[in-house]
Protein backbone atom coordinates (compact mmCIF):
# COMPACT_ATOMS: atom_id res chain seq x y z
CA UNK A 1 0.00 0.00 0.00
CA UNK A 2 1.11 3.61 0.06
CA UNK A 3 -0.43 6.83 1.92
CA UNK A 4 -1.07 10.57 1.26
CA UNK A 5 -1.72 13.16 3.73
CA UNK A 6 -3.19 16.79 4.49
CA UNK A 7 -3.22 19.78 7.53
CA UNK A 8 -6.55 21.42 8.04
CA UNK A 9 -5.38 25.48 8.79
CA UNK A 10 -6.52 28.79 8.15
CA UNK A 11 -9.31 29.26 10.17
CA UNK A 12 -9.82 32.85 11.38
CA UNK A 13 -11.63 35.28 12.58
CA UNK A 14 -13.77 32.94 14.84
CA UNK A 15 -14.25 30.90 11.63
CA UNK A 16 -14.38 26.65 12.93
CA UNK A 17 -10.84 24.99 12.93
CA UNK A 18 -12.38 21.50 11.99
CA UNK A 19 -12.16 20.26 8.29
CA UNK A 20 -14.94 17.80 6.86
CA UNK A 21 -13.19 14.78 5.83
CA UNK A 22 -9.99 12.33 6.41
CA UNK A 23 -6.63 13.96 6.94
CA UNK A 24 -4.92 11.16 5.31
CA UNK A 25 -5.70 8.29 2.54
CA UNK A 26 -4.46 5.01 1.85
CA UNK A 27 -4.60 2.88 -1.80
CA UNK A 28 -3.57 -0.97 -2.57
CA UNK A 29 -1.21 -1.39 -5.59
CA UNK A 30 -4.00 -3.11 -7.78
CA UNK A 31 -1.33 -5.39 -9.65
CA UNK A 32 1.65 -6.27 -7.07
CA UNK A 33 5.01 -8.33 -8.43
CA UNK A 34 4.44 -11.35 -6.91
CA UNK A 35 7.11 -13.26 -4.27
CA UNK A 36 8.66 -16.38 -5.64
CA UNK A 37 7.80 -19.46 -3.80
CA UNK A 38 9.25 -22.77 -3.66
CA UNK A 39 8.30 -26.44 -3.60
CA UNK A 40 8.13 -28.75 -0.29
CA UNK A 41 7.61 -31.96 0.35
CA UNK A 42 3.87 -33.05 1.46
CA UNK A 43 3.15 -35.40 5.04
CA UNK A 44 4.23 -39.19 4.18
CA UNK A 45 1.09 -40.97 3.71
CA UNK A 46 -0.11 -43.84 5.73
CA UNK A 47 1.72 -47.20 4.59
CA UNK A 48 0.32 -48.63 1.56
CA UNK A 49 -0.78 -52.50 1.91
CA UNK A 50 1.99 -55.21 1.96
CA UNK A 51 3.31 -57.11 -1.02
CA UNK A 52 2.13 -60.27 -0.21
CA UNK A 53 -0.26 -61.97 2.16
CA UNK A 54 2.35 -64.01 3.81
CA UNK A 55 6.37 -64.97 3.38
CA UNK A 56 8.94 -62.23 2.09
CA UNK A 57 6.99 -58.61 1.78
CA UNK A 58 7.35 -54.97 1.41
CA UNK A 59 5.01 -51.84 1.72
CA UNK A 60 5.69 -48.16 0.29
CA UNK A 61 4.39 -44.69 1.42
CA UNK A 62 4.68 -41.54 -0.93
CA UNK A 63 4.73 -38.26 -0.45
CA UNK A 64 4.43 -35.07 -2.94
CA UNK A 65 6.95 -31.98 -4.23
CA UNK A 66 4.51 -29.41 -4.74
CA UNK A 67 3.14 -25.37 -3.91
CA UNK A 68 6.26 -23.95 -5.62
CA UNK A 69 4.26 -20.18 -6.99
CA UNK A 70 5.73 -17.41 -9.07
CA UNK A 71 9.36 -18.78 -10.58
CA UNK A 72 9.99 -20.84 -6.85
CA UNK A 73 11.91 -23.80 -7.40
CA UNK A 74 9.55 -26.63 -8.53
CA UNK A 75 11.79 -29.82 -7.26
CA UNK A 76 12.28 -30.84 -3.43
CA UNK A 77 15.71 -32.80 -2.13
CA UNK A 78 15.03 -36.30 -1.44
CA UNK A 79 12.96 -39.59 -2.51
CA UNK A 80 9.31 -39.00 -2.95
CA UNK A 81 8.86 -43.26 -2.19
CA UNK A 82 10.20 -45.07 0.96
CA UNK A 83 10.29 -48.75 1.15
CA UNK A 84 10.05 -51.22 4.31
CA UNK A 85 10.15 -55.14 4.65
CA UNK A 86 8.33 -56.96 7.57
CA UNK A 87 11.03 -57.85 9.80
CA UNK A 88 8.21 -60.79 10.93
CA UNK A 89 5.99 -61.90 8.05
CA UNK A 90 3.43 -64.95 8.65
CA UNK A 91 4.33 -68.04 7.02
CA UNK A 92 2.24 -69.07 4.42
CA UNK A 93 -0.42 -71.74 4.16
CA UNK A 94 0.35 -74.94 2.46
CA UNK A 95 -2.72 -77.05 1.38
CA UNK A 96 -3.33 -80.58 1.57
CA UNK A 97 -2.82 -82.01 -2.40
CA UNK A 98 -3.29 -85.70 -3.61
CA UNK A 99 -0.98 -88.52 -3.60
CA UNK A 100 -1.31 -90.51 -7.26
CA UNK A 101 -3.49 -93.04 -7.37
CA UNK A 102 -3.20 -96.60 -6.48
CA UNK A 103 -3.74 -99.43 -9.00
CA UNK A 104 -7.13 -100.55 -10.29
CA UNK A 105 -8.39 -103.18 -7.86
CA UNK A 106 -10.53 -106.61 -9.23
CA UNK A 107 -13.49 -106.79 -11.42
CA UNK A 108 -16.61 -106.83 -9.49
CA UNK A 109 -17.86 -109.49 -11.38
CA UNK A 110 -16.33 -112.71 -13.91
CA UNK A 111 -18.73 -111.62 -16.58
CA UNK A 112 -21.36 -108.81 -17.77
CA UNK A 113 -21.61 -105.09 -16.83
CA UNK A 114 -18.55 -105.12 -13.99
CA UNK A 115 -16.24 -102.34 -12.43
CA UNK A 116 -13.39 -102.00 -11.02
CA UNK A 117 -11.56 -99.18 -8.74
CA UNK A 118 -8.89 -97.21 -7.29
CA UNK A 119 -8.02 -94.83 -4.71
CA UNK A 120 -5.86 -92.03 -3.41
CA UNK A 121 -5.83 -89.52 -0.26
CA UNK A 122 -5.67 -86.37 0.80
CA UNK A 123 -2.43 -84.99 3.15
CA UNK A 124 0.54 -82.69 3.64
CA UNK A 125 -1.21 -79.58 4.75
CA UNK A 126 0.72 -76.40 7.22
CA UNK A 127 1.01 -73.31 8.48
CA UNK A 128 -2.72 -73.35 8.29
CA UNK A 129 -3.24 -74.46 4.82
CA UNK A 130 -6.40 -76.54 3.47
CA UNK A 131 -6.84 -79.93 4.98
CA UNK A 132 -9.03 -81.20 2.23
CA UNK A 133 -8.51 -81.84 -0.97
CA UNK A 134 -10.79 -80.88 -4.23
CA UNK A 135 -12.21 -83.96 -5.94
CA UNK A 136 -13.05 -87.72 -4.83
CA UNK A 137 -10.95 -90.04 -3.14
CA UNK A 138 -12.40 -93.14 -4.82
CA UNK A 139 -12.40 -93.49 -9.03
CA UNK A 140 -14.02 -96.55 -11.07
CA UNK A 141 -14.24 -97.31 -14.38
CA UNK A 142 -16.10 -99.88 -16.04
CA UNK A 143 -15.16 -102.87 -18.62
CA UNK A 144 -15.64 -101.53 -22.01
CA UNK A 145 -15.32 -104.87 -23.27
CA UNK A 146 -16.64 -107.22 -20.78
CA UNK A 147 -16.78 -111.45 -21.51
CA UNK A 148 -20.77 -111.30 -22.06
CA UNK A 149 -23.06 -113.64 -19.54
CA UNK A 150 -25.57 -115.89 -20.97
CA UNK A 151 -29.09 -114.26 -21.06
CA UNK A 152 -32.03 -115.79 -22.08
CA UNK A 153 -35.16 -113.23 -23.89
CA UNK A 154 -37.48 -112.12 -21.43
CA UNK A 155 -41.13 -110.28 -22.26
CA UNK A 156 -40.63 -106.26 -21.48
CA UNK A 157 -43.69 -104.45 -18.87
CA UNK A 158 -46.90 -104.16 -21.22
CA UNK A 159 -47.33 -100.93 -22.53
CA UNK A 160 -49.89 -98.47 -21.48
CA UNK A 161 -53.28 -99.25 -22.62
CA UNK A 162 -53.42 -97.53 -25.92
CA UNK A 163 -56.35 -95.06 -26.88
CA UNK A 164 -60.26 -96.45 -27.37
CA UNK A 165 -60.94 -96.91 -30.50
CA UNK A 166 -63.65 -94.06 -29.58
CA UNK A 167 -64.48 -91.48 -27.92
CA UNK A 168 -68.22 -92.98 -26.86
CA UNK A 169 -70.14 -96.06 -27.23
CA UNK A 170 -69.13 -99.37 -27.83
CA UNK A 171 -65.24 -99.54 -27.88
CA UNK A 172 -61.52 -101.21 -27.19
CA UNK A 173 -58.06 -100.80 -26.06
CA UNK A 174 -54.81 -102.58 -26.60
CA UNK A 175 -51.47 -103.12 -25.09
CA UNK A 176 -48.20 -104.24 -26.19
CA UNK A 177 -45.21 -106.41 -25.07
CA UNK A 178 -42.03 -107.75 -26.43
CA UNK A 179 -39.80 -110.35 -26.22
CA UNK A 180 -35.85 -109.31 -26.35
CA UNK A 181 -33.06 -108.93 -24.68
CA UNK A 182 -31.29 -112.24 -25.28
CA UNK A 183 -27.50 -112.41 -25.19
CA UNK A 184 -24.24 -114.41 -25.61
CA UNK A 185 -26.11 -117.91 -26.60
CA UNK A 186 -29.06 -117.05 -24.58
CA UNK A 187 -33.12 -118.39 -25.33
CA UNK A 188 -34.78 -116.06 -27.87
CA UNK A 189 -37.83 -116.77 -27.44
CA UNK A 190 -40.56 -116.71 -24.78
CA UNK A 191 -44.03 -118.24 -23.45
CA UNK A 192 -47.16 -116.60 -23.87
CA UNK A 193 -48.60 -113.36 -26.57
CA UNK A 194 -47.03 -110.21 -27.36
CA UNK A 195 -50.71 -108.25 -27.95
CA UNK A 196 -53.81 -107.84 -25.74
CA UNK A 197 -57.62 -105.87 -25.72
CA UNK A 198 -60.52 -105.29 -23.98
CA UNK A 199 -63.61 -103.56 -24.39
CA UNK A 200 -65.17 -100.61 -21.87
CA UNK A 201 -67.43 -102.77 -19.75
CA UNK A 202 -68.94 -98.81 -18.74
CA UNK A 203 -68.41 -96.95 -21.89
CA UNK A 204 -69.75 -93.37 -21.97
CA UNK A 205 -72.49 -92.11 -23.85
CA UNK A 206 -71.93 -89.57 -27.18
CA UNK A 207 -72.01 -86.19 -25.62
CA UNK A 208 -74.29 -83.51 -27.73
CA UNK A 209 -73.01 -79.62 -26.60
CA UNK A 210 -75.20 -76.94 -26.23
CA UNK A 211 -76.24 -75.05 -28.88
CA UNK A 212 -77.99 -70.90 -28.87
CA UNK A 213 -81.40 -70.15 -29.53
CA UNK A 214 -82.73 -67.99 -31.60
CA UNK A 215 -82.41 -64.30 -30.87
CA UNK A 216 -85.29 -62.77 -28.79
CA UNK A 217 -86.76 -59.34 -30.56
CA UNK A 218 -85.30 -55.76 -29.89
CA UNK A 219 -86.50 -54.60 -26.37
CA UNK A 220 -87.49 -50.87 -25.89
CA UNK A 221 -85.22 -47.77 -26.77
CA UNK A 222 -83.01 -46.94 -23.47
CA UNK A 223 -85.12 -43.02 -23.72
CA UNK A 224 -86.48 -41.56 -25.49
CA UNK A 225 -84.64 -38.88 -27.26
CA UNK A 226 -81.10 -38.46 -27.35
CA UNK A 227 -77.85 -41.44 -27.47
CA UNK A 228 -80.17 -44.69 -26.73
CA UNK A 229 -79.60 -48.05 -27.17
CA UNK A 230 -81.78 -51.15 -27.36
CA UNK A 231 -80.86 -54.89 -26.57
CA UNK A 232 -81.75 -58.55 -27.24
CA UNK A 233 -80.63 -61.71 -25.79
CA UNK A 234 -81.03 -65.96 -26.53
CA UNK A 235 -79.76 -68.93 -24.41
CA UNK A 236 -77.57 -71.81 -24.38
CA UNK A 237 -79.11 -75.17 -23.69
CA UNK A 238 -80.15 -78.23 -25.00
CA UNK A 239 -76.51 -80.19 -23.79
CA UNK A 240 -76.57 -83.96 -23.43
CA UNK A 241 -74.59 -86.40 -21.69
CA UNK A 242 -71.55 -83.95 -20.30
CA UNK A 243 -71.60 -82.36 -23.44
CA UNK A 244 -70.22 -78.53 -23.08
CA UNK A 245 -73.15 -76.72 -21.45
CA UNK A 246 -71.00 -73.49 -23.23
CA UNK A 247 -71.53 -71.79 -26.21
CA UNK A 248 -68.81 -69.84 -28.53
CA UNK A 249 -70.25 -66.17 -28.65
CA UNK A 250 -72.07 -63.95 -26.21
CA UNK A 251 -75.83 -64.24 -24.83
CA UNK A 252 -76.68 -60.74 -25.50
CA UNK A 253 -76.57 -58.00 -28.24
CA UNK A 254 -76.81 -54.20 -28.54
CA UNK A 255 -77.26 -51.63 -31.13
CA UNK A 256 -77.16 -47.45 -30.93
CA UNK A 257 -79.82 -45.67 -32.48
CA UNK A 258 -78.60 -43.91 -35.81
CA UNK A 259 -81.18 -41.41 -35.92
CA UNK A 260 -82.64 -40.82 -32.42
CA UNK A 261 -85.25 -37.87 -32.17
CA UNK A 262 -83.27 -34.63 -30.23
CA UNK A 263 -83.96 -33.80 -26.34
CA UNK A 264 -85.27 -30.75 -25.82
CA UNK A 265 -82.36 -28.17 -24.15
CA UNK A 266 -83.82 -24.95 -21.76
CA UNK A 267 -81.98 -21.70 -21.96
CA UNK A 268 -79.45 -20.91 -19.21
CA UNK A 269 -77.78 -18.14 -17.75
CA UNK A 270 -73.85 -17.33 -18.69
CA UNK A 271 -71.59 -16.09 -15.90
CA UNK A 272 -71.51 -13.31 -15.07
CA UNK A 273 -69.30 -10.71 -16.71
CA UNK A 274 -66.64 -8.65 -14.98
CA UNK A 275 -67.74 -5.64 -12.88
CA UNK A 276 -68.06 -2.32 -14.73
CA UNK A 277 -66.26 1.21 -13.70
CA UNK A 278 -67.50 3.13 -10.88
CA UNK A 279 -69.84 5.59 -11.99
CA UNK A 280 -67.46 7.91 -9.94
CA UNK A 281 -64.14 8.68 -8.72
CA UNK A 282 -65.63 9.52 -5.43
CA UNK A 283 -68.40 9.95 -3.00
CA UNK A 284 -71.60 7.71 -3.70
CA UNK A 285 -71.25 5.69 -6.72
CA UNK A 286 -72.45 2.54 -8.27
CA UNK A 287 -71.10 0.00 -11.11
CA UNK A 288 -72.67 -2.87 -12.89
CA UNK A 289 -72.40 -6.37 -14.50
CA UNK A 290 -74.17 -8.57 -17.10
CA UNK A 291 -75.18 -11.66 -18.25
CA UNK A 292 -76.61 -13.41 -21.22
CA UNK A 293 -79.47 -16.46 -21.93
CA UNK A 294 -79.23 -18.51 -24.34
CA UNK A 295 -78.09 -22.34 -25.51
CA UNK A 296 -81.85 -23.56 -26.34
CA UNK A 297 -82.15 -26.71 -28.75
CA UNK A 298 -84.61 -28.36 -29.81
CA UNK A 299 -87.42 -26.72 -28.72
CA UNK A 300 -86.42 -25.54 -25.08
CA UNK A 301 -87.23 -22.92 -23.53
CA UNK A 302 -86.10 -20.33 -24.55
CA UNK A 303 -86.16 -17.72 -21.54
CA UNK A 304 -83.98 -17.62 -17.95
CA UNK A 305 -85.47 -16.88 -14.71
CA UNK A 306 -84.01 -13.84 -12.96
CA UNK A 307 -82.40 -11.01 -14.41
CA UNK A 308 -79.45 -10.45 -17.12
CA UNK A 309 -78.31 -7.18 -14.65
CA UNK A 310 -76.88 -6.50 -11.50
CA UNK A 311 -75.41 -3.84 -9.67
CA UNK A 312 -73.49 -2.83 -6.87
CA UNK A 313 -73.15 -0.07 -4.46
CA UNK A 314 -69.43 1.08 -2.87
CA UNK A 315 -69.38 0.69 0.67
CA UNK A 316 -66.25 2.52 1.72
CA UNK A 317 -66.37 5.29 -1.50
CA UNK A 318 -63.29 7.41 -1.39
CA UNK A 319 -64.11 10.76 -0.24
CA UNK A 320 -63.89 13.67 -2.65
CA UNK A 321 -61.34 16.49 -1.84
CA UNK A 322 -62.91 20.03 -0.80
CA UNK A 323 -60.49 23.24 -1.02
CA UNK A 324 -59.83 25.14 1.99
CA UNK A 325 -61.65 28.88 1.70
CA UNK A 326 -61.45 32.60 3.45
CA UNK A 327 -64.03 33.11 6.40
CA UNK A 328 -65.64 36.50 6.12
CA UNK A 329 -63.78 39.20 7.86
CA UNK A 330 -63.92 40.09 12.00
CA UNK A 331 -64.44 43.13 13.18
CA UNK A 332 -61.56 45.98 13.52
CA UNK A 333 -60.07 45.53 16.29
CA UNK A 334 -58.58 48.33 18.83
CA UNK A 335 -56.49 51.55 17.50
CA UNK A 336 -52.30 50.34 17.84
CA UNK A 337 -51.87 54.46 19.59
CA UNK A 338 -54.05 56.83 21.61
CA UNK A 339 -52.71 59.26 19.60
Amino acid sequence: TQTQSRTCSGASCGGSKFCSGLSSSTRRDSNPPCCPVNAVWSSWDTWGPWSATCGSRTQTRSRICDGSFCNGRSTCGGSKLLLRSDPSPPCCPVNAVWSSWSQWGSWTASCGSRTQAQSRTCSGASCGGSTTCSGSMSNTQSDSNPPCCPVDAVWSAWTLWGRWSSTCGNRTQSRTRVCASSACGGSTSCSGSGSESQGDATPPCCPVSAVWSSWTTWGSWSATCGSRTRGRSRTCGNSRCDGSKTCSGTGSDSERDSNPPCCPVNAVWSSWSLWGSWSAVCGSRTRTRSRTCGGSSCRGSTTCSGSGLDSDSDSNPPCCPVNAAWSSWSSWGSWSATC
